[in-house]
């Protein structure tokens, strides 16, 4: 299984974005800003295609109703992606 994903870490989104922290932790416990990925015991990242994603729906002028909208089909995506590499890796 092959895993081609950039993983953002907070401070890069915070200096690319110019957001705060607050404000991550804020959007995504409102549904407006994917959810992060465990690292390991005490790290955490984004998917980049994930974070660039909902930035240009902002820069677009989304209303939160749609942000929500796409942060919910990018996490569902995210367990198809999954499920398909995990079956692709029974084949054989």
């Amino acid at each position: 299984m092959t895993v081609n994903q950039h993983i953002m870490r907070l401070p890069s989104i915070l200096s690319t974005y110019g957001v705060s922290r607050a404000f991550i932790y804020k959007q995504v416990a409102d549904g407006l800003f994917p959810s992060q990925v465990n690292l390991g015991a005490r790290s955490v990242g984004w998917l980049k295609s994930e974070v660039e994603c909902v930035m240009l729906a902002r820069i677009n002028g989304y209303s939160n109703d749609k942000i929500q909208t796409l942060v919910s089909r990018l996490k569902e995506e995210r367990k198809e992606k999954l499920s398909l590499s995990l079956l692709s890796g029974l084949e054989g």
